[in-house]
């Protein structure tokens, strides 16, 4: 009769890691293509080329070529812990649709919870303050070279 206790396996996982990574990627190459022929994937002008079907062909085609190395973890002390490690990653999302309450070509605004610790976190700081505050980026440091004295000169968009 089962105790229903989960026993240690030892040294191996008990899915072979080369099974796991094929069905893994073949069930989300599989959903990805779903959703591209069912017009649900949105496309950049940078990925322009994406929205032809030889052009998506061929990058689908190009990712079941790659080889893919998924990340197994050995659980730690039991199914529970397994499951709020799990459900901090696959619960994690920066910004629920239904808190956007409108989009337009300069902002997006959204509601938040704690709106008054948020309002005096982050009011009156200049766009290259907030995302130094918020996401640690620093826009006056050149992603190349690594210069600490790049300036913003306005935005410009890419051809649509």
């Amino acid at each position: 009769m089962p105790d229903r206790k989960i026993r240690k396996a030892g040294g191996r996982f008990f899915i072979p890691v080369r099974v796991l990574r094929d069905k893994f990627k073949g069930k989300y190459l599989a959903g990805l293509d779903s959703l591209y022929k069912g017009g649900k994937l949105a496309f950049s002008s940078t990925c322009e080329g994406l929205r032809d079907t030889r052009g998506w062909a061929g990058f689908r085609d190009g990712l079941y070529k790659k080889e893919w190395c998924p990340y197994i973890k050995e659980t730690f002390n039991g199914f529970g812990n397994a499951m709020e490690y799990l459900g901090r990653y696959t619960h994690k999302i920066a910004i629920s649709n239904s808190r956007i309450l409108s989009v337009d070509e300069r902002r997006v605004t959204f509601s938040v919870q704690g709106r008054r610790r948020f309002k005096e976190r982050y009011a009156n700081l200049s766009m290259a303050e907030l995302l130094k505050a918020a996401w640690d980026v620093d826009i006056h440091v050149c992603p190349e070279c690594g210069c600490r004295n790049m300036q913003h000169l306005g935005r410009t968009y890419g051809a649509s």
